[in-house]
């Protein structure tokens, strides 16, 4: 790898772990100093920038880039969405409950209680499953009769559904099953590994926030293949790395 890539993920690492066992020494701060305009763009790319932001801050990375109105208005805006994007899931969340809707909530907001830093970690959807065909068509209406409507993004084993509020946006993605359909042979094997989806209960206590997801080992073969889908496809960047990290 080059320098600019060695230090982008040397500062993601400083910024996952939150006893910062992994260190910056001094020639890597001036390495990333020199290169710091190609990884702050590299960092937006990969929609990590409040990591690396927040990383460079911690170990002391002084720069007038870094202090320009513009960048702080950009990370204090990405912070927020990040927030907005939360309560959005609990509101959500919490209407499933009221309707005793059994959903497994996925990916992202899922993933939250295991960052060191949960605001950080950039939110543009929220995912649920909801995987008893029945149940999935009464949760649909429910999500449509609360306001919701039908995008255009739809697969075999998602719809993508919108709500507006306050002139903008909210995307929720709604599973019917975990991984798309590849035409491979494994498929079968995979749909029968998620036969049986049985939801645990976990709290994001900052966020006073109770949900359902998978259990920890569903969650990993999860994770895993979410992330082999995205490389077939479209690629994955360093968010997915960065979810695996902190999982594990």
């Amino acid at each position: 790898m080059n320098t600019e890539i060695t230090c982008f993920y040397k500062i993601l690492s400083y910024a996952l772990h939150s006893d910062h066992s992994d260190m910056i020494t001094q020639t890597q701060k001036e390495q990333i100093r020199q290169k710091l305009p190609d990884l702050l763009q590299l960092a937006r790319q990969h929609n990590v920038s409040l990591f690396v932001y927040d990383a460079l801050c911690q170990c002391d990375i002084d720069d007038p880039l870094l202090q320009e109105t513009t960048f702080q208005r950009e990370m204090l805006f990405e912070c927020y969405h990040n927030y907005d994007m939360l309560f959005f899931a609990k509101k959500i969340l919490a209407l499933l409950e009221e309707h005793s809707v059994s959903y497994c909530l996925l990916k992202g907001v899922s993933l939250l209680a295991n960052y060191p830093k949960p605001e950080c970690r950039s939110a543009s959807d929220i995912d649920i499953l909801v995987s008893d065909p029945k149940e999935y068509t009464r949760t649909r209406d429910l999500l449509l009769s609360y306001g919701f409507c039908v995008a255009n993004g739809t697969t075999d084993h998602h719809e993508e559904l919108l709500y507006y509020e306050n002139d903008k946006a909210y995307l929720l993605e709604l599973h019917n099953k975990l991984i798309n359909n590849s035409g491979n042979v494994r498929d079968e094997t995979i749909k029968a590994l998620f036969k049986q989806t049985i939801p645990v209960k976990k709290k994001l206590s900052f966020a006073a926030l109770s949900y359902q997801c998978l259990n920890t080992e569903q969650n990993l073969l999860y994770l895993l293949l979410h992330m082999l889908q995205h490389f077939t496809s479209l690629g994955f960047g360093a968010k997915l790395l960065c979810d695996w990290t902190v999982f594990l």
